[in-house]
């Protein structure tokens, strides 16, 4: 097969898919890195869509905002606090997106819609949330929580959420806790707390 018949084999929407993928695996790799499956991953479909995109209509210039647009979140692990990077890099990804072939070869608009909005959830909802539960885990010592107090904002059956000074945690218990409940930390493995019903002082203050 010709590397032409290639890449008119699979066309720009796949091609712009797998790109995708791969930045994302390659994200992932860095905010979660050890397991090897992103990272395996982000070769393969990186060398297939780069291959994809030589030999059909890539444009250097979209190529270049999507690598800024990558820049932007790896970024994001040294400086967590730089929100900013976070909006640069998806408006970068979707400059980077409709300029990353050459015209009369892009994919289809809502194919990059999809793949935006794909993107912004995981994003925003699976690696950022990994992040800080990273920080959290970093500067709460395993017995800093020991003995904590909070208060219960999803009912405590098999798991529950306990809020402790403005932090929203998972905890289990041996009995049923109601929401709104306050409960006391008993132990903790790793970002799961183990609480019990407390009854707090009335001359201690608690934060809300």
């Amino acid at each position: 097969m010709e590397l032409a018949d290639f890449y008119e084999m699979f066309g720009p929407n796949i091609l712009y898919t797998v790109l995708m993928v791969a930045i994302w695996l390659t994200v992932t790799a860095i905010y979660v890195p050890g397991t090897g499956f992103p990272e395996g991953g982000a070769l393969l479909a990186g060398a297939y869509a780069i291959l994809g995109l030589i030999v059909g209509s890539g444009n250097l210039i979209g190529l270049l905002l999507l690598a800024l647009s990558l820049g932007c979140f790896l970024a994001l692990v040294f400086y967590r606090r730089y929100r900013w990077l976070i909006v640069a890099g998806f408006i970068l990804q979707v400059l980077g997106s409709l300029f990353c072939f050459k015209a009369g070869s892009r994919p289809d608009f809502l194919v990059i819609v999809g793949v935006i909005a794909l993107s912004v959830a995981y994003h925003q909802l699976i690696l950022f949330p990994g992040l800080r539960a990273q920080d959290r885990t970093s500067t709460v010592g395993g017995d800093a929580l020991i003995g904590r107090m909070g208060r219960v904002v999803r009912t405590i059956e098999k798991t529950g959420l306990v809020l402790i000074e403005g932090e929203t945690w998972q905890a289990v218990s041996g009995e049923v806790v109601d929401r709104g409940q306050w409960v006391r930390v008993t132990g903790r493995d790793g970002l799961l707390l183990t609480v019990e019903p407390a009854q707090p002082n009335p001359d201690t203050a608690l934060p809300e």
